[in-house]
């Protein structure tokens, strides 16, 4: 009753438009659009980026949004994903809400040079439960005025967004991805970012993707997804964790937890389906999905929906060594080749390997692309004749051959000085990689860092000084588990290190869950050759309620944004220089790489000088060693124990 009131609402509840501006247009695949011009900015919003996931494409990947004729107005922002009432988020945004929502919104400046702008994507958090795309706090504004296209997502949130069942499995066909549905909206989102960006004068080549909280796991896995490579080049994860574990879809969690699908069994069942069809769950009505909440630490919704590392076989650009972002990789041979991280093409769009023999006789490898994977590889050998292109196995150049002429058609052999048993062992191993389903995330987002199979991009990546401050270890939820496997020494050593039991409660799960985390990424993926940024966010308005003795959970979110004035509260002069800065740090960033300018504190980066980070204070930005590192160093000791 209360979701039905909520929703008759809606109506009364609408954001109002900015006037009408029949002149202000862009041109996408889908059709024309209709946009509002307000203090210097161009905004479009409930842009459909993929097709209503009704009925049938409940519980289905994203599939392409449809055209529409004549002009679509773009004014006022769409629903957002059918959500519990919120807590008085800020971040949640306004209704109505509908299971109709996938959809974006894009804002740019009016006036730019003709250089194409950087582009940032926004991916809210709250939980993988709540949350929009439209929230007054997430206006693109702010940010477009410093240069940039600033894009803002709505994807599918809680049971709608993340979840499996004996029946869905069964009714899918021969390596169709699951589980995993909201995350595959954001990709279809940078998919459609990458195919329009342009028409808002945004370079489809740079584009930075970010994120809080959950927000921040989507990031964290979006650079561990094949399907996501290429398609984002900065990332950025705003307390995102970085040890949290996904579910398997049909095995037990490492600690014991139920598999997705057993627990979409016992949801089934608490509404009396104890032995549904696939076509029952999906005329489930969703407000009966929201009741009782997934929970998003518990397992509910972060999901390894695989059980491999992606498709092994990649294919990439051979580059000048002083390419901005080149890796060097070895290669099989002994020569080692400088590549572009991004692959031309990946292994998913292959459909047959085989041994065969080259021109000369001598063992070979025979490949076959799908329809797609065919025009990309056409498209990419026409467009650089007389360059090379790097074959890429297991983190190694297995070939790199010179495009002699365009190669149609989709069919071609990897040659190499292989012999017999070389070229049938790769084989397999490539043969093993295309019988896997098309997953989105086959390990946990630590296990990949460790392995260098992270995206091999630009990172910020930071967390805030007091998280969870009202949280504490012996409270009943799935964070107060953290602590449980901690010997006597090790909570002795724990309590001298925060003061005593009062700071143990107040500031061990902050640590546990968001700081050691970010630290730990932080160090993996600098010493995997990366750029690296770490920062805390310790800003703390004068206004501020809470007893907290710190920047809270989500409280950077205003100020990244600039947008201090959706708090609800008197905020100082302290915290616009604050907002200001951070926006044109995160802005800078996703112009070059780099958050450092002229006329700001240098931010240092994590690789060249270790364990120093940015601090964000109320004094401004200093940088500095990271505070509190015995702390961090305690529970970096406790996770390589019990794991």
């Amino acid at each position: 009753m209360i979701l039905a009131s909520i929703l008759a609402a809606a109506v009364l509840m609408t954001t109002p438009a900015l006037p009408f501006d029949p002149a202000l247009r862009a041109t996408v695949e889908q059709g024309r659009l209709v946009g509002r011009l307000a203090d210097g900015v161009a905004s479009f919003k409930a842009i459909p980026y993929a097709a209503p996931p009704l009925g049938p494409l409940r519980w289905r990947a994203p599939q392409r949004a449809g055209p529409w004729a004549g002009d679509r107005d773009a004014g006022q922002v769409g629903a957002m994903c059918i959500q519990p009432p919120s807590n008085g988020d800020p971040g949640v945004g306004p209704l109505p809400m509908s299971e109709d929502c996938l959809t974006l919104n894009v804002w740019a400046p009016e006036a730019r040079g003709d250089a194409p702008l950087p582009v940032m994507v926004w991916i809210h958090g709250g939980g993988l439960n709540n949350g929009s795309g439209t929230a007054a706090l997430y206006d693109g504004s702010n940010l477009a005025k410093r240069g940039v296209v600033m894009v803002t997502v709505n994807y599918r949130l809680g049971r709608l967004g993340f979840f499996d069942h004996p029946a869905l499995a069964a009714e899918r066909g021969p390596g169709e991805a699951a589980a995993n549905y909201g995350l595959m909206d954001i990709v279809a989102a940078l998919e459609w970012v990458r195919d329009n960006a342009a028409a808002f004068g945004g370079d489809a080549s740079n584009v930075t993707i970010f994120g809080e909280s959950a927000g921040g796991t989507m990031v964290t896995r979006l650079m561990i997804a094949p399907q996501a490579r290429g398609l984002f080049h900065r990332a950025v994860v705003q307390s995102g964790l970085g040890r949290d574990e996904g579910t398997p879809l049909d095995r037990p969690r490492r600690d014991g937890g139920a598999s997705m699908r057993e627990r979409g069994v016992t949801f089934a069942e608490s509404l009396a389906l104890e032995h549904p069809t696939a076509a029952q769950l999906r005329d489930i009505p969703a407000a009966k999905l929201l009741t009782p909440a997934p929970n998003f630490y518990g397992g509910d919704v972060l999901v390894r929906d695989g059980e491999r590392p992606p498709p092994a076989l990649t294919f990439h650009r051979v580059v000048d060594p002083r390419t901005v972002g080149a890796m060097l990789l070895p290669g099989t041979d002994g020569q080692s080749v400088w590549i572009d991280p991004a692959p031309v093409i990946n292994g998913r769009h292959l459909v047959s390997v085989s041994v065969t023999v080259d021109a000369h006789n001598r063992p070979a490898i025979g490949f076959r692309f799908d329809g797609l994977g065919a025009r990309l590889f056409a498209q990419f050998t026409a467009a650089h004749v007389g360059e090379r292109f790097a074959i890429v196995l297991e983190g190694k150049v297995i070939s790199a051959p010179t495009v002699n002429t365009p190669i149609m058609g989709g069919s071609g052999i990897i040659e190499g000085r292989f012999t017999i048993s070389e070229a049938s062992t790769m084989v397999r191993l490539i043969s093993g990689d295309l019988r896997q389903p098309a997953a989105f995330v086959s390990e946990d987002v630590e296990a990949a860092f460790v392995a260098g199979r992270e995206a091999p991009v630009p990172l910020i990546i930071g967390a805030n000084s007091a998280e969870f401050w009202w949280m504490k270890p012996a409270d009943l939820s799935p964070y107060g588990a953290l602590d449980d496997a901690m010997t006597a020494d090790e909570r002795a050593a724990f309590l001298e290190a925060y003061g005593g039991q009062d700071g143990y409660d107040a500031r061990v799960l902050s640590d546990l869950v968001f700081s050691e985390p970010a630290r730990h990424l932080a160090r993996l993926h600098a010493a995997n050759g990366h750029p690296t940024y770490l920062y805390r966010f310790d800003v703390v308005p004068e206004s501020n309620p809470e007893p907290s003795g710190g920047a809270t959970h989500a409280s950077e979110r205003p100020y990244v944004f600039d947008n201090l004035h959706t708090v609800g509260r008197p905020m100082g002069e302290r915290d616009a220089r604050a907002a200001a800065a951070m926006a044109d740090y995160w802005t800078t960033f996703a112009a070059k790489g780099n958050p450092n300018a002229p006329g700001r504190p240098a931010w240092p980066e994590f690789g060249a000088a270790r364990d120093r980070l940015l601090e964000f204070t109320n004094g401004g930005p200093v940088a500095g060693p990271i505070p509190f590192a015995g702390r961090l160093d305690l529970i970096e000791a406790f996770y390589a124990r019990i794991r």
